[in-house]
């Protein structure tokens, strides 16, 4: 009998041990679990080329979400993010493509457009 009580103690202090790491790792733990699906169920989906590509295409959201993650924490809520972002995208295109503009310049006045725009939404 006691055998069987320390053995349903261990297992269930090791469900609670797993249950608590996906709970403070979550985020982390469904990406891993994600990665490794993906790479069972397709064999293009582990090579170099594609794994640079997902974080080539994941670069923006993560610089955005950076630092958006500052106005959340200071309670605030920010939606021209995206906006601003896609200003300044449409700015270094038009401009990029503009005869005689180099693109230096162009990044350079992208940068200031999302700077300006940013000054506008804090002194706002």
């Amino acid at each position: 009998m006691t055998a069987d009580t320390a053995a349903g103690t261990t297992s269930a202090g090791g469900a609670r041990a797993l249950r608590r790491v996906l709970l403070d790792h979550g985020a982390l733990t469904a990406l891993a679990v994600l990665t490794v699906a993906l790479s069972l169920l397709s064999d293009d989906f582990p090579t170099t080329r594609n794994l640079l590509n997902v974080g080539v295409q994941a670069a923006v959201t993560a610089i955005l979400a950076f630092g958006v993650t500052f106005v959340v924490v200071s309670a605030g809520i920010d939606l021209s993010v995206g906006s601003v972002a896609a200003l300044s995208a449409t700015v270094l295109a038009w401009t990029a493509a503009a005869d005689g503009v180099p693109v230096w310049l162009a990044v350079l006045l992208a940068v200031a457009t999302g700077v300006g725009c940013g000054l506008v939404n804090g002194a706002l």
